[in-house]
Order: structure tokens, then C-alpha cells, then sequence
């Protein structure tokens, strides 16, 4: 069983654009420096020119440099969002979300300064105005760990973590909160935040579901999920089945929707690698299975199939109990990751695990294995596989032999012995000493009798 936190498939850091037009205008570094100057006048001018700044630090990441080197300008943009005209508030917290795509000494530069405002604000009535100070925030944690550290002394996690009436934004900056191990997540977790996002992943009463807020709710989910201390919260949340019915959905409608089928994928594996309960819970929904399948020969991004794989390896870890729905309903899947053995890449490493482990189950899985002609592919791709790979399929070859009575027989009429030998002039010294290993003790001449 193996859990972890995969790299995010969108971006930790997202710049807010202005509704598009025919007429807008495209900046240079004079003109930055122009607007940036005029900031600092006091007039009837300054939500126009904080909205042509906006524009301009998402047209070329260069105009953040310009800006931030005219003198005063940081300190006026601050002093705007301090001030009680919540219009001028708003357009000044854009540009502090779009300054803080930037480079980390911008960022940080921005944070110490504007985060103490943003933090208070998420706290505020103007829903608005939390919107844009939870997506800041978000931009500030997604540039990374001094960021993120600041921002916590700066007591951000309890107000962003509260603020559900801007979900999205939230689910964004808290997802880039705990993309690593530097915050603690349980102060999130008693802010009741699984609450929230379980009942953010409700569907409509005509079945269908708003899929613009999912992938940053599922990809915080994600992280919360690859840490086994919170399995039992993630339980009593009952998250896995509105989660499994987002796949079912996604499935059924064709949503070909990457940045939220990922996630959803990446939390069911993480989970069948935890409790017992999570796997028989994920089994329960019987389309579950079928839903992978179509995943795995529709998608046309190859991460999918690799983490389909995974989370069924961690699924045949769980309770055997649960083992006969994917017998009944998982060959196919099966059948899939045979055929990627061949695969170079990560695939063909989770297929071969996968494969080990449906074999570890005992002696009528592996049977299953022969007939999908399993043997046939492991004994072919042996040659050329990885150090990684080729230890799995010795892992596998052990568990044959030590497993079926007629194991020894079955292998050596394969000629296991010609591809063995080739094994043992391999550079690498482990899968030398494994070979030797298995030869000595299980495939010599007197042992096949």
C-alpha cells in the first residue's frame, strides 16, 4: 500500500485577467512606469489606472519589475487597499494578486507588506473582497515555503479556512498551503474545512453537478488525503462517495475534464491505501471499476492510466473480502496493465506492480494471470526492463514458484532459465543476487523434477 501526494496538475500560481476586449491595450515598460507614477496622485483616476495595472502585470511578467521599481508605488498601492472606498479596496487587491505571480523576491516583498490587510479581509462582510484577498493569499502560498511560513505567523490558515462563501478561492490558497509538510494541517482539519468541501461536491436535484469550483476543492482534498493521520475525519466526512459519484459523472457525460478527473483518481487511490473501510466503501459503487476502464482506454493524458494503476494496487491490498468485485469486474483492468509492461516509463513500473500484486493474492489469481497470458508478457519484457521493474518481475517469478506446486515446472517450460541467465550479466549488482538467488533455491535442475 503505498500513499502519496502527487504534483499538482494546476498551476500554484494563477493571475486574475480582465474581461477581454477588442480595444485593449497592450503595455510597454514606459508606460508602466507612467501608470505606476500616476498611482500616486489622488484623484478620480485611480480605479482606471489600478485596472490598467492589473492588465499589465498579466501581459508580461517584466511590468511586475517596472512597477515595483518606481518609487512609492508599492507603499500607494498598500495605502489603497487600507483605505474605505471598498471599489479602489478590490482593484488594489487584483494587483496584489497579479503582482504576486511574480518571482519569489517579489512575492515576498508584496506578502510582508499586503498580507496582513488581505488576512483581515477575509474575515469581512464584502464577499468581493474576500474573493480576491483568498486567491492573493493563494498566489503568496504557491510561491512557496518562506511565503507559506510567513503567512501562517501572520495567523492566515483559521480566516482563510473559514472564508466557505468564496470556496474556490479558498480551496486554491489552502491547496497551495499544503502542497508540502512545512504548515499543519490540523489546525485546517479543526476548522471543520472537510465539512465544507463535502458539501461543495454536492450534485444537483437533476443529477448534474457546477464543475468550475471541483478542481481546486478536489486537489485540496488530494493533499489532505495522501496523509494517513486523517483517514478517520476523511471517514466520518463520507467524502469517498461524492467523490466516486464526480467520476461516475464525469464518465457517464464524457467530460473529458483532466484538472478534476486527476484529483478525484488521486484521492480514491490514496484512500484504498488506508483504512479497510475505504476500500470497501469504493467498492460498494459498483461502477466504480467500469469507470476506471474507460478512463484508461479514452484518456489521451498517459498519468491517468498510471494512477489507475496505483489505486488498484492499493485496492487489492485491502480487505479480501472485497477481492471478488474485482475479480468479478476488474479483469479488464488487469488485461491493461499486462499490456503496458512494455512501457519504459511510469506506467510500465505501476503496471508491473499492479501485476505483482494481483499475483500476491494466492494461487487462483495467478492462474487468472497465466490465462491472460501475464507470464508470457513478464518472461518478454524482462530483458530490457529497469533495475525497478525487473526486481518486480523476479518478485513476481518467486511468488510462482513459491505459491502453485507445479510453479517450477510451469516456468521452466516457459525457458525462464534463457532469460534468467541474461540476467545475471546485468550491471546492476541487486538484480544479479536476486537471480542467483532464484536459480539456487527454486530453478535448479533438481528442483524442477
Amino acid at each position: 500500500l503505498r500513499r502519496q501526494q502527487r504534483d499538482q496538475y494546476i498551476s500554484s500560481k494563477r493571475p486574475r485577467y480582465q474581461v477581454a476586449s477588442d480595444d485593449q491595450q497592450w503595455y510597454d515598460s514606459s508606460h508602466v512606469q507612467n501608470i505606476a507614477r500616476n498611482l500616486l496622485k489622488h484623484g478620480n483616476q485611480r480605479i482606471d489606472t489600478l485596472k490598467q495595472l492589473s492588465i499589465a502585470f498579466t501581459q508580461h511578467e517584466d511590468f511586475i519589475a517596472t512597477f515595483l521599481s518606481v518609487d512609492n508605488a508599492l507603499q500607494a498601492l498598500i495605502g489603497i487597499l487600507t483605505q474605505f472606498d471598498s471599489e479602489l479596496q478590490q482593484h488594489a487587491a487584483w494587483c496584489i494578486t497579479n503582482i504576486c505571480t511574480g518571482n519569489h523576491q517579489q512575492t515576498l516583498q508584496v506578502t510582508r507588506l499586503a498580507a496582513p490587510y488581505c488576512i483581515t479581509y477575509l474575515s469581512g462582510q464584502n464577499l468581493a473582497m474576500q474573493d480576491q484577498c483568498a486567491w492573493a493569499i493563494g498566489n503568496m502560498a504557491g510561491d512557496g515555503q518562506e511565503c507559506r511560513q510567513l503567512l501562517a505567523k501572520q495567523g492566515v490558515i483559521k480566516p482563510l479556512a473559514t472564508s466557505e462563501n468564496v470556496i474556490q478561492s479558498t480551496a486554491f490558497a489552502l491547496s497551495n498551503f499544503t502542497r508540502e509538510d512545512d504548515i499543519h494541517f490540523q489546525e485546517i482539519i479543526d476548522c471543520n474545512i472537510l465539512k465544507y468541501l463535502t458539501y461543495r461536491l454536492r450534485f444537483n436535484k437533476d443529477g448534474t453537478i457546477s464543475l468550475v469550483t471541483l478542481p481546486d476543492i478536489l486537489q485540496l482534498i488530494h493533499h489532505i488525503a495522501a496523509r494517513s493521520e486523517y483517514d478517520h475525519a476523511l471517514l466520518s466526512s463520507d467524502i469517498v462517495k461524492p467523490v466516486l459519484k464526480i467520476i461516475h459523472y464525469l464518465t457517464e457525460t464524457c467530460s473529458y475534464q483532466i484538472k478534476i478527473i486527476t484529483p478525484a483518481i488521486r484521492i480514491i487511490g490514496n484512500l484504498a491505501g488506508g483504512l479497510d473501510q475505504f476500500s470497501t466503501v469504493i467498492l460498494q459503487e459498483s461502477t466504480i471499476l467500469q469507470d476506471l476502464s474507460y478512463w484508461i482506454t479514452h484518456s489521451t493524458h498517459s498519468h491517468i492510466t498510471k494512477e489507475i494503476f496505483w489505486l488498484l494496487s492499493n485496492l487489492l491490498g485491502g480487505d479480501p473480502e472485497n477481492l471478488s468485485v474485482i475479480t468479478n469486474y476488474g479483469n479488464d483492468l488487469i488485461k491493461e496493465a499486462i499490456k503496458k509492461l512494455s512501457w519504459p516509463d511510469e506506467i510500465g513500473l505501476e503496471a508491473a506492480v499492479l501485476v505483482r500484486n494481483y499475483a500476491s493474492i494466492g494461487q487462483d489469481y495467478i492462474q487468472r494471470l497465466m490465462n491472460f497470458n501475464g507470464l508470457e508478457a513478464i518472461i518478454m519484457n524482462l530483458k530490457s526492463a529497469s533495475v525497478e521493474k525487473a526486481l518486480i518481475f523476479l518478485d513476481i517469478f518467486q511468488i510462482i514458484v513459491t505459491t502453485i506446486p507445479d510453479g517450477k515446472r510451469i516456468l521452466n517450460q516457459m525457458n525462464i532459465h534463457e532469460e534468467l541467465d541474461l540476467l545475471l550479466y546485468r550491471d546492476d549488482e541487486s538484480i544479479r543476487k536476486y537471480t542467483n538467488r532464484l536459480m539456487d533455491e527454486y530453478l535448479t535442475p533438481e528442483n524442477n523434477l
